[in-house]
């Protein structure tokens, strides 16, 4: 059991309370990639910034989604029992480079859910 983010989103917004699973990681994967290190309070060095993390490293796309996703095992409590593989593109942009990270979430080789990141 978790409280949404967002309670907005919800069919009923009176009752914040998510029990689904796949939900509930979800949203945990939204945070860890989408919360900068700097918006968490006393995270230190525990907290990933993403965006610095694909843009200043040197290592293959390959690499990086191999590593993002064990960092969605290691901060993420839902991951349990399910099958989690991330892929990662560096795109050429006119200003700076965009990274699609592209997130699937399945179990027993049934996709639950699919969702792409965009950092730029």
């Amino acid at each position: 059991m978790d409280f949404k983010v967002n309670p907005s989103l919800t069919p009923n917004p009176e009752f914040p309370i998510m029990y689904n699973k796949y939900d509930m990681l979800l949203q945990e994967i939204d945070v860890l990639l989408q919360t900068s290190n700097t918006d968490v309070l006393c995270s230190g060095s525990d907290w990933p910034n993403i965006r610095d993390y694909i843009f200043r490293t040197k290592v293959s796309d390959e690499t990086l989604a191999q590593n993002l996703q064990a960092l969605i095992y290691e901060k993420c409590p839902s991951s349990t029992d399910v099958d989690i593989s991330v892929d990662v593109k560096i795109m050429q942009g006119s200003l700076s480079d965009i990274g699609v990270i592209t997130v699937t979430i399945s179990n027993m080789n049934e996709v639950i859910n699919e969702k792409q990141y965009y950092v730029g």
